[in-house]
């Protein structure tokens, strides 16, 4: 499960934005996750639980801002929303499609005390 990996990831911001900004805690941890990031937000939970024990982050509250996948059409020249990656156009069906957002991982927002 490569969402362990991604919390130790986000362990390690946390830790080093701690360590520069002097925060005691962390109560909340805010995270938007693309449409095409290969992330299930259920087991990053679970990932970050394991990975906040006996840190500063340990019982905060996680969050998701889902983000679609948005891609822009070279047939017909519109951005549009797809599903899937390999999806066509829904507008023209075409299959030149450039990615536009839906990939990323970011911490949106870290809530300290």
């Amino acid at each position: 499960m490569h969402e362990m990996s991604l919390c130790q990831g986000l362990m390690e911001i946390i830790e080093a934005e701690r360590a520069q900004r002097g925060f005691r805690s962390v109560s909340r941890v805010r995270l938007s996750i693309g449409a095409l990031a290969n992330v299930e937000p259920e087991a990053l939970r679970f990932g970050f639980e394991v990975a906040t024990r006996g840190t500063a982050a340990e019982g905060a509250e996680l969050a998701f801002d889902m983000v679609p996948a948005t891609v822009w059409c070279m047939t017909c020249g519109e951005t549009q929303e797809i599903a899937a990656r390999g999806d066509p156009c829904p507008r023209c069906g075409g299959a030149q499609l450039i990615l536009q957002r839906g990939e990323e991982l970011r911490l949106a927002e870290l809530e300290v005390h």
